[in-house]
């Protein structure tokens, strides 16, 4: 979602790869030590059990739904959007729980916010298709409630209108704390640790490798400059993250990192 994406328009890329495109991904094929996917879905599934459990769905609901969260994370086109980012945003979740209002509807958010993960289709449809994709469950799975309805009804409206906002991360003074914490856990890839981010960096390349490197390059490298130099309407330095806990934790990091990455990208660019 949003930053970390190409912009739309390169979602779609070109058909050939360059020579030094496939050198550059392939060389940064796996990671040594990272949890496979049995074991995510392990560390996961009782999560899921849970809040299905607190929110009164029914068993067999509660693990159709799951095998369809499982199987949309690990289809083939996806190298960073996978169970693992899950994981990593649910980190984030129990790290900063005591500022969660409802942590059943941000957890309901991070099980189903890329559900749908197509680079090819770029955003806003990835988010929007996943917000249509939790409609399913919410109006399937959940139960109708007292009065009739009504919780449930704003429950799904809420993360829907979360999922979607995903295609941007982009919040106002309207949004909650939820909403904005969300925002942050999803963004929060962006301020890890170096090694962590170059590791990203490199699983977003593969997840575009239909677009050819002299055009990925290019324009990531420009995506990435022009977030760290965006401005208010004040002149002052926009903030990547939506709360104050975030940007005194992860921001400065994700501009050294985006920085950097931008850097790389350029030089890249020289050498096809």
């Amino acid at each position: 979602s949003g930053l970390k994406k190409l912009p739309a328009p390169l979602s779609a890329g070109g058909a050939g790869q360059a020579a030094c495109s496939k050198r550059t991904v392939m060389a940064a094929e796996g990671a040594a030590g990272q949890p496979g996917a049995e074991e995510l879905a392990a560390r996961l599934q009782p999560r899921w059990a849970s809040l299905c459990k607190e929110l009164g769905v029914e068993p067999d609901r509660q693990q159709r739904w799951w095998q369809t969260i499982v199987t949309r994370h690990s289809e083939p086109q996806r190298s960073y959007h996978t169970l693992a980012h899950l994981d990593e945003l649910f980190f984030h979740l129990d790290a900063a729980e005591g500022l969660v209002g409802d942590k059943a509807a941000v957890s309901l958010a991070i099980f189903f916010h890329d559900i749908i993960y197509d680079p090819r289709a770029g955003s806003p449809s990835n988010e929007t298709r996943s917000a249509e994709i939790f409609d399913a469950f919410g109006q399937e799975a959940l139960p109708a409630g007292e009065p009739l309805g009504l919780a449930k009804g704003k429950l799904i409206a809420k993360v829907r209108r979360w999922i979607v906002q995903t295609a941007t991360h982009k919040t106002s003074d309207d949004d909650d704390e939820d909403c904005k914490l969300f925002m942050d856990f999803d963004m929060a890839i962006l301020g890890s640790d170096p090694d962590r981010y170059a590791r990203y960096a490199q699983q977003i390349r593969r997840e575009y490798i239909h677009v050819p490197e002299a055009i990925y390059c290019r324009a990531r490298a420009v995506f990435l400059r022009s977030t760290v130099e965006a401005c208010t309407a004040d002149g002052e330095a926009a903030h990547i993250f939506a709360t104050t806990a975030f940007r005194q934790s992860h921001e400065q990091q994700a501009r050294e990192n985006m920085g950097l990455e931008a850097a790389q990208l350029s030089g890249r660019l020289r050498s096809c």
